[in-house]
């Protein structure tokens, strides 16, 4: 859904040089927030309780991770974001109306089976990862949102600068 905004309502808007460095701009700032956040708060783990009633109603648990998903403005930056990464390092040179919605079905497709994927293997993994282990994952995470956020910022500047 996120994906189609993305590609036929704002990507026409985000065709002029400036408007996408500014919108590189704030990507990066997100990302550098969010990965210093999390280098700040490594040593928090999460954790639950399999005995919530509520956690294991699927009903409850797919429509509170769906309305998450489909309130997260940030899903149309991923979008652009990976649009704009593939032109990039030149995957896609032109992008017609059919390749727009194949890419996005392909990719809708892939985010939720690799969701699904996901799920299940931290379900079973986490029976094996220590503390010590899971700070590390979040270590490695923060430091992957600041080499995206300067990313971005590098691409922003080389419009704005």
């Amino acid at each position: 859904m996120y994906g189609f905004i993305a590609f036929f309502g704002i990507a026409p808007f985000l065709k002029s040089e400036f408007v996408m460095s500014i919108f590189w701009l704030g990507a990066s700032i997100i990302l550098f927030i969010l990965g210093i956040y999390t280098l700040l708060h490594y040593k928090k783990t999460f954790s639950v309780s399999a005995q919530c009633d509520i956690i294991k109603n699927l009903k409850v648990s797919f429509i509170t991770g769906f309305s998450l998903a489909v309130t997260n403005p940030m899903m149309i930056f991923w979008w652009l974001a990976v649009y704009q990464i593939q032109k990039d390092i030149g995957l896609i040179v032109s992008f017609n109306t059919i390749e727009k919605v194949i890419f996005l079905l392909a990719g809708g497709l892939g985010i939720a089976s690799y969701l699904v994927t996901l799920t299940f293997i931290l379900k079973w993994a986490k029976k094996f990862l220590s503390e010590k282990i899971e700070k590390r994952i979040n270590i490695g995470l923060g430091i992957a949102l600041l080499v995206f956020g300067l990313y971005f910022l590098i691409r922003s500047l080389h419009v704005l600068i």
